[in-house]
């Protein structure tokens, strides 16, 4: 036995005799010296190895920009005519703009009219296959692209025939319509996030018969004018003030509406 394993077992002898008789016991630790093991030479005595290694690649790549949809009203015919027999207004549309830099879903776009609590919107519940396909049709908002949300179609207008199925939607068709006064009313333009969140991207207002500030004075504004649209100045991000709208000057179609559904606004428009 080496001499260093003969005291260290003389050592525990002792202690145990001295234990049992209460003594205390003091002992002088550099009689007794303690040599640690070598390291193991199988692994480098420093490797790091429980440590997570830098992944460069991750560090070195940046994150990938998350787009916002920021959406806008780009065209309003608010003032309609009603067609020959008819005591309704039928050609009113709502048109809406993608100027940010990320899709969105119309199905989860909503215009409210705060007057009325009414709502222009995709019909949720849908009860035939008809239904179910033209829902089913629609594309997402693209930046740059149009959206259009217009009352029933009629004849006298000649408004479907020139849109784009996956771009449109006739409000009111599958459920209560909803119409636009031509003296006052006011729509906000909301995107709905989740089961109760939304986010309110733009407002206009028109006060009797004159679109206003939401915010500004009554009666100080651009008049309603029958059978023509108003188009979003190229450059504008919002029509809340009335100086972004301009008069569309050319004829729909077949007419009688002047306005360009679907489309950018023309620069005829002034």
């Amino acid at each position: 036995m080496p001499p260093a394993a003969r005291r260290l077992r003389w050592l525990v002898v002792g202690l145990s005799l001295f234990w049992g008789t209460g003594c205390n016991l003091a002992i002088d630790l550099e009689d007794y010296p303690y040599t640690a093991l070598s390291p193991d030479t199988d692994l480098p005595a420093d490797t790091g190895a429980d440590a997570p290694a830098e992944d460069t690649e991750l560090a070195d790549t940046p994150d990938a920009p998350v787009g916002q949809p920021a959406l806008a009203f780009s065209e309003l015919m608010i003032r309609v005519e009603p067609p020959p027999g008819e005591s309704q207004e039928l050609g009113e549309y709502v048109e809406i703009v993608n100027l940010g830099d990320a899709p969105i879903d119309p199905r989860g776009v909503v215009i409210e009219i705060l007057e009325t609590n009414e709502r222009i919107e995709i019909d949720r519940l849908l009860d035939s296959p008809k239904e179910r396909a033209v829902v089913e049709a629609l594309e997402p908002i693209a930046p740059g692209e149009r959206f259009l949300f217009y009352r029933r179609a009629n004849d006298h207008y000649v408004i479907e025939e020139i849109l784009d199925p996956a771009a449109s939607y006739e409000y009111g068709r599958w459920s209560r319509p909803v119409g636009l006064s031509n003296f006052t009313r006011s729509m906000r333009l909301i995107e709905l996030e989740g089961e109760f969140g939304f986010v309110i991207h733009d407002e206009v207002a028109w006060r009797e018969g004159a679109l206003v500030d939401p915010d500004g004075e009554i009666g100080a504004g651009r008049e309603l004018r029958e059978n023509v649209a108003f188009g979003l100045r190229p450059g504008e991000r919002s029509g809340r003030e009335p100086t972004a709208w301009c008069y569309h000057r050319e004829l729909l179609s077949e007419g009688p509406l002047f306005g360009s559904p679907g489309q950018p606004t023309p620069a005829s428009c002034r």
